[in-house]
């Protein structure tokens, strides 16, 4: 099960690793997509911060990136 408890952890393990596992990034997307109204701009920021590190392009791109527009401005 996701989390953003474990969405926090991975992204911490990514980055510290910098080690590109697209499954678990595209795990961690569609859990902020379908999750959207209770996600923290908080941990969506690492989340970005992450897959901007890596040079990463999720599946979904478009929404999800206008999902987490949506998170920050909130």
């Amino acid at each position: 099960f996701m989390s953003s408890k474990l969405i926090k952890n991975l992204c911490f393990n990514l980055y510290s690793t910098s080690c590109l596992v697209p499954e678990i990034l595209n795990k961690c997307t569609e859990y902020v997509i379908y999750n959207k109204d209770y996600m923290l701009g908080f941990n969506v920021d690492r989340l970005l911060f992450v897959i901007y590190s890596l040079n990463y392009y999720p599946v979904h791109a478009d929404r999800f990136f206008q999902d987490v527009t949506d998170i920050i401005i909130r």
